[in-house]
């Protein structure tokens, strides 16, 4: 019996022996199946980030070709495709190299700035690039050219990683390599903002500078707190929203965004203590007056000719009446819509809740004739000799709108326009139950913008 006791003793040992030796080799194999996942993936990344550069060379070399627009057209989409593939690899990368650094993984935030820069090419670049027939303007072409530039320093830095990490198990980012990829996901952050809303040509040199807007600011504030009361860190900018760059001053019941060259106010909101349980509120009349003595207090631009209409709501959480007013400026009865400003007024409180104002000054173009001269519009559109009517601009929509209202001429700048003054003609429409301004370009007929519209004449 203690024969056999030792016999099946060695046996249990060349058996674990040989196990042991098995699930070595296996996990060599695996080590090396990974080391080859590794270096795939970081190839592939290298690839796309040069066929998306490629792309971006050539859309910015075929801008004076003849063929130009079939040939961007298919530029266009193998630029898509590639950056689409640049994201897929490099998710792969970040699932293999989840390295936390700061407050926030650099692999994640670098993720998500070439993930925000391809929606903006999938979604914003395309949607301007198909609406002027496959051309882009000057300004799509500032954002690729900018965009080819941080791509470049994009690859550098992956090219430095992956010969530090050939033929490695675990990628490992160098020190210096995340501070770069940190820097990048800033860049294509800062340039996808910048392009989104129109800011992308401004010369930041003629932007106030920090301590500047925070005086504007602090000045602003103390028209409804004692500015000493602010906590570090509610001061922030320059941000880029439609068209314009702001700087902006949050604190508990109070924002406030300041434009961000001339420092003119251009957004507010405000929640004054009290008000809903007062037992009188004032009237619209009275709320009238105390909406243009904030804007004859606040708006540095006068205007000669101002369409005021109002609109009457109440506040959800306390039921405080609101009186909502709009000034919108007139020029030779043409609605200047890209200057006009918004002014509400608590009925009980008797309080400014929210002022909106965009642009001032816009310029409107009167030729040798007294005619409304066309404004400047995007490179490459196509421009008809005269406006389209009002007929024929609803005998086009007709199928989409059946009961448009044909209200007269204005200028608008918004995100279709560059944010250049754009002459649109504007019609009311009932859209799922509610009033719908929608206005068209009057030389090309296009839709250029819409939005609900509750505002009556005073």
């Amino acid at each position: 019996m203690k024969r056999y006791g030792i016999i099946g003793l060695i046996v249990m040992v060349l058996i674990s022996v040989s196990m042991n030796f098995y699930q070595y080799g296996e996990i060599r194999k695996a080590e090396s199946q990974l080391t080859v996942v590794n270096n795939r993936v970081l190839d592939n990344i290298e690839q796309y980030a040069r066929w998306s550069i490629r792309f971006l060379d050539e859309i910015q070399g075929m801008r004076e070709s003849e063929n130009s627009e079939s040939m961007s057209e298919t530029t266009f989409r193998h630029l898509e495709s590639s950056l689409e593939d640049l994201v897929e690899y490099y998710a792969y990368f970040v699932d293999l190299r989840l390295e936390e650094f700061g407050e926030e993984g650099v692999c994640t935030q670098s993720l998500e700035s070439l993930r925000s820069i391809r929606n903006v090419v999938k979604q914003n670049l395309q949607e301007k690039f198909e609406m002027n027939e496959f051309r882009y303007t000057a300004n799509d072409y500032v954002f690729l050219q900018e965009l080819e530039e941080v791509l470049e320093t994009f690859l550098s830095s992956m090219y430095r990683i992956s010969e530090a990490n050939e033929n490695q198990l675990v990628i490992e980012i160098p020190g210096e390599e995340q501070e770069n990829l940190l820097k990048i996901s800033e860049d294509l952050m800062e340039l996808a903002s910048r392009y989104r809303h129109g800011t992308l040509v401004e010369n930041e040199e003629d932007l106030l500078s920090e301590e500047e807007a925070e005086a504007y600011l602090l000045e602003l504030a103390g028209n409804w707190m004692d500015p000493k009361n602010l906590e570090e860190g509610e001061i922030d900018g320059p941000h880029h929203r439609n068209g314009i760059t702001h700087y902006a001053l949050e604190t508990e019941g109070l924002l406030l965004w300041i434009d961000g060259k001339s420092g003119n106010l251009r957004y507010l909101e405000y929640s004054p203590e009290g008000g809903e349980g007062m037992d009188t509120e004032i009237t619209r009349r009275q709320a009238l007056e105390i909406a243009r003595e904030f804007y004859r207090e606040f708006q540095e631009t006068t205007y000669e000719d101002l369409k005021e209409e109002i609109f009457v709501y109440n506040q959800e959480d306390n039921g405080e009446t609101v009186y909502g007013f709009r000034f919108t400026p007139m020029d030779r009865g043409i609605r200047l819509s890209s200057d006009a400003f918004e002014v509400n007024v608590g009925a009980g409180s008797q309080e400014i809740t929210r002022y909106r104002n965009q642009f001032d000054e816009t310029p409107i173009n009167i030729d040798a004739r007294g005619n409304l001269a066309m404004l400047e519009i995007s490179e490459g559109e196509e421009k008809e000799n005269t406006p389209l009517s009002a007929e024929r601009i609803k005998e086009v929509h007709e199928e989409s709108f059946p009961t448009m209202e044909y209200r007269g001429r204005a200028v608008i700048r918004n995100y279709y326009t560059e944010f250049q003054p754009r002459v649109v003609k504007v019609f009311f429409e009932e859209i799922e139950g509610q009033r719908a301004a929608l206005y068209f370009d009057e030389y090309t007929g296009r839709e250029l913008d819409r939005g609900y519209y509750p505002y009556e004449p005073f």
